[in-house]
């Protein structure tokens, strides 16, 4: 079973661009050392960012730019812009001959959307400013 780490590795690229975007040129290379990751997976994470207008960028040039204040991006904001899918997913590859197996996936859909609301209106609480103040203060 793989996690994905994309919201994680996005809330990154946005308070990288936040914390560094006055001081120097950005680029993906750049992002990606942070992140321990390629730069490639940075491009397309900020391709989804550029897409749901949270931020802007130009080709050829460094200088990524968030279009809305620290202030005002939610991390629900940032979960949409990146994520197709569910936060929680469900085998649907379960035997239908065996009574657990053709029931689990009704039982889950229902129990799975209730804590999706609640993690999704959490995450409506939190902006990202939060989180750069939060880090400010371990650096």
């Amino acid at each position: 079973m793989k996690h994905s780490h994309k919201l994680s590795d996005a809330i990154h690229i946005l308070l990288y661009i936040e914390v560094f975007c006055e001081d120097k040129r950005i680029t993906s290379t750049d992002i990606a050392e942070s992140i321990n990751t390629n730069p490639a997976l940075v491009r397309q994470i900020m391709s989804q960012l550029k897409k749901a207008n949270l931020i802007e960028t130009k080709q050829g040039s460094a200088k990524p730019r968030l279009l809305k204040s620290s202030k005002d991006i939610t991390l629900f904001d940032i979960f949409q812009a990146i994520h197709e899918e569910s936060l929680l997913e469900i085998d649907k590859n379960t035997n239908k001959e065996c009574p657990l197996g053709n029931t689990i996936q009704t039982v889950l859909t229902s129990t799975y959307r209730e804590i999706e609301n609640s993690a999704f209106n959490k995450m409506k609480e939190i902006f990202l400013i939060d989180l750069k103040n939060a880090i400010d203060k371990l650096i």
